[in-house]
């Protein structure tokens, strides 16, 4: 599965399968990004929330920081971080 898939499958997919490919696209977001989603699950109130709205939510965040990281201040900031710039077309890899 690419990136541009996955956006646009996030909000349909199974629990297992959304764990596992959210796992492959955090591996190739820079730490901006994942300190981002990082700060969004400590800041969760799951007590107010129930957790369908959390994985709306979370796909809401996960989505802008792909769209971050596939601007072009983004492809520069992966380049000057030494990480590999991802696209619509990055293949999401085991």
């Amino acid at each position: 599965m690419n990136i541009k898939t996955l956006i646009k499958e996030l909000d349909f997919m199974q629990v297992d399968a959304r764990i596992i490919y959210l796992e492959r696209v955090l591996k190739l977001l820079s730490p901006v990004s994942r300190t981002s989603l990082q700060q969004f699950q400590d800041n969760w109130d799951c007590i107010a929330h129930t957790y369908r709205e959390y994985v709306i939510a979370q796909n809401e965040i996960v989505t802008l920081c792909i769209e971050s990281e596939i601007s072009d201040i983004g492809h520069e900031i992966s380049i000057a971080l030494n990480l590999e710039p991802i696209t619509l077309e990055t293949e999401l890899l085991a």
